[in-house]
């Protein structure tokens, strides 16, 4: 699905991500984790396809990275992340139906003849999330939290194979946030669109009682480069998470979520 090869970063001279090598299996679901400006959401901008590595490759369903429509790859990956929400927001008047349409052509703004088939297919999946009665809605009037739901649509609408969230949290009180994960499990469980089990998410935060149960696998980076990769359990530790953020953190689980504590005694003597 994805391959990233001794993959770089550089800008004035400074390496922003460096030497990163990872692998996505179809169907795996991963977080991308770490501090703020640790280059999570410069590497998603790479995986993406809106910045490019400045050493190594991006393999892309098995692509080899140059010689391709990188257009025509964007359409297999769904994007959602407070950026595409501003860049939405500037269309005034496009409505909430539009904005789930747009999907199929992986275009900000809704510039296309759909088919009554596509029409349909939007339309139930607005109806999923209880908002089949405010299609017509400006997309710019709804709360932070329907605004996810809506570009989370958006994203799975063309059936992609990569569904990548970039800190889609961010901004939210705690029930639209729940709600918001909810969905998300929702969607890899399959019950939100046919093949849901077949996609790969990426998940991006700094959070750890954002990781649900659909994750088993984690990335973690540290000043642009990785911290720990492998299994969740084995990198959300008591003595990692303190050695990375370089205070006293202990982590518990309960109910299939992860919880911090800071402070008390150092965990890393």
């Amino acid at each position: 699905m994805l391959y990233l090869k001794s993959v770089y970063f550089i800008r004035s001279g400074k390496p922003l991500l460096n030497n990163i090598d990872w692998r996505v299996r179809r169907g795996e679901n991963w977080v991308l984790f770490g501090k703020n400006g640790s280059g999570k959401t410069l590497l998603l901008s790479m995986i993406v396809g809106y910045l490019h590595p400045s050493r190594g490759d991006i393999y892309r369903f098995g692509k080899y990275p140059y010689g391709y429509d990188l257009r025509e790859i964007r359409k297999k990956i769904g994007y959602i992340g407070t950026p595409l929400k501003g860049m939405v927001d500037n269309f005034l008047s496009i409505s909430i139906l539009d904005v789930v349409l747009s999907g199929y052509f992986a275009t900000i703004g809704l510039y296309e003849s759909v088919s009554k088939e596509m029409k349909d297919n939007a339309l139930q999946l607005i109806d999923r999330i209880g908002m089949s009665e405010r299609i017509n809605e400006p997309f710019k009037y709804l709360s932070d939290g329907e605004k996810q739901k809506i570009l989370i649509l958006r994203a799975v609408i063309g059936k992609p194979k990569i569904l990548v969230f970039d800190e889609p949290a961010v901004g939210l009180d705690l029930p639209s946030r729940e709600d918001l994960l909810s969905l998300i499990e929702d969607l890899a469980e399959g019950s939100v669109i046919n093949d849901g089990k077949e996609m790969s998410i990426i998940y991006t935060t700094h959070n750890t009682e954002e990781i649900v149960g659909i994750f088993n696998r984690i990335l973690i980076l540290d000043s642009g480069r990785i911290f720990f990769k492998g299994n969740i359990e084995d990198g959300l530790t008591s003595e990692n998470l303190s050695e990375l953020f370089k205070r006293n953190v202990r982590i518990f689980k309960f109910n299939n979520r992860y919880f911090t504590l800071i402070g008390g005694e150092d965990v890393r003597k």
